[in-house]
């Protein structure tokens, strides 16, 4: 998938969760688990590891229609 915007990654589930990093705009992230909320997977490049917002990436194949 990729982020259509800058946010953060989180290291468990939730908004009250710790900040472990930042998924900017355009960069991949292997979504692993998708849930109503969030997506659990590593961020392509540094290997980073949590919790990004749903709304916050896009699959690839939907990007392109």
């Amino acid at each position: 998938m990729t982020a259509t915007r800058e946010t953060e990654i989180r290291s468990t589930r939730g908004a009250d969760a710790d900040v472990i990093g930042t998924l900017r705009s355009g960069d991949r992230f292997d979504v692993l688990e998708i849930t109503s909320s969030c997506c659990w997977g590593q961020k392509q490049g540094d290997g980073l590891v949590g919790y990004v917002a749903r709304d916050a990436v896009i699959a690839v194949a939907e990007q392109a229609a």
